[in-house]
C-alpha cells in the first residue's frame, strides 16, 4: 500500500494544475490512495462541484476534484450537507460529448453520452486548468472509441469444415 501511495502522491505533483499550493486538495489525494485501483494514476484534474445537469432531491453531488485518470473519470470530495468522503467514477466508453463555457468567475464542464445522463463540473475557478482538461478528456474518449471500433471490427476467419476422413 506505501508504493501505491507513492507513486500517487508522485503523478499528483506532476500533474496538478499550477495554481494548486504544495498541499491544496490533500484531502481529496488522500481519498485517491482509497478509491483508485492499483493500476491506475491522475492524469489530469480540475477542482470544482460534480453533479448531474438537472440534479433531483435524491440526486448525490461531489464537492472536490474531477480526476482524469488512465481507465477512468473519477469525481472525488464531499457529498451533501455534512461533506462525507464520496466518489463517483464515469467510464470514458460512456462519453461522447465534453463542451466547456468560462463565465466571468469560474468555468464549468458537460459530459454527456447517448447512455449518460448529462453530468457538468461546476464553479471549476482555476479558468486555466478547465480547457487542457476537457481535451485531455476527448483524447481519452477518443482512444476508447478507437479501441472499441477496434475490437468490433476484427474478424473472425471460420475455417472451412473439413472433409470426413474414411
Amino acid at each position: 500500500m506505501e508504493d501505491k501511495i507513492q507513486t500517487i502522491d508522485s503523478r499528483w505533483h506532476e500533474v496538478k494544475p499550477k495554481s494548486w499550493g504544495k498541499n491544496s486538495q490533500s484531502t481529496e489525494r488522500q481519498m485517491l490512495h482509497v478509491f483508485l485501483d492499483r493500476d491506475e494514476l491522475p492524469e489530469c484534474m480540475v477542482k470544482g462541484t460534480f453533479l448531474p445537469e438537472q440534479p433531483g432531491p435524491k440526486d448525490q453531488f461531489v464537492s472536490g476534484i474531477v480526476v482524469a485518470t488512465n481507465r477512468r473519470l473519477m469525481a472525488v470530495g464531499g457529498a451533501g450537507i455534512q461533506g462525507s468522503p464520496t466518489c463517483t467514477v464515469l467510464e470514458y466508453y460512456d462519453i461522447s460529448t465534453v463542451t466547456h463555457e468560462m463565465g466571468r468567475f469560474s468555468g464549468s464542464i458537460r459530459i454527456s453520452g447517448p447512455a449518460l445522463r448529462a453530468r457538468k463540473i461546476s464553479g471549476v475557478r482555476d479558468k486555466k486548468s478547465v480547457e487542457p482538461f476537457v481535451e485531455h478528456l476527448l483524447a481519452k474518449v477518443a482512444e476508447q472509441n478507437g479501441k472499441a471500433k477496434e475490437n468490433s471490427s476484427e474478424d473472425v476467419v471460420a475455417e472451412p469444415p473439413s472433409e470426413p476422413e474414411c
